[in-house]
């Protein structure tokens, strides 16, 4: 509600983190703890910055994709009447079909968040972090070895 607007933010427990992107020049990125903290004032911190927020980027994982503590925060995110994108991370760690896996995991995603939102549409983008790791230094052994990877 508009009193959640108007709660003061503990500036203390803010990093602030700045990077030469011309596209982030007029963007904050901001990173919360999430739901289900285990230290008390980081859900805190979380709860008083999405009110501010103009869209969310919710991180949920395919290992346990829309826990029952994000399904909480996500009814307060449908009280404060905000944008929300799912980013669908530890794409990783899905079995021996992970297309199979993928497709039924944001299958339920999508059908929880449309239930609870009310979203016609949501949008999940999912992420491999391990992947894009191994990639991005299999690119800095080629550029060592003056390689272009082929």
């Amino acid at each position: 509600g508009a009193d959640d607007a108007d709660a003061t933010i503990d500036v203390t427990a803010v990093k602030n983190v700045y990077a030469p992107v011309p596209w982030l020049r007029d963007i904050a990125l901001v990173d919360t703890p999430g739901t289900n903290a285990v230290v008390a004032h980081h859900q805190r911190l979380t709860e008083e910055f999405v009110p501010r927020c103009d869209l969310v980027l919710f991180v949920t994982s395919c290992d346990r994709a829309f826990s029952e503590s994000e399904r909480a925060f996500l009814a307060h995110i449908r009280d404060w009447r905000k944008k929300v994108v799912v980013v669908l991370s530890k794409l990783d760690v899905l079995g021996d079909e992970p297309d199979a896996d993928l497709l039924t995991i944001e299958t339920f995603v999508r059908t929880n968040m449309s239930q609870l939102l009310g979203l016609d549409d949501v949008l999940i983008f999912p992420v491999a972090a391990r992947r894009a790791l191994r990639l991005k230094h299999a690119a800095t052994a080629d550029a060592a070895a003056g390689t272009d990877g082929d």
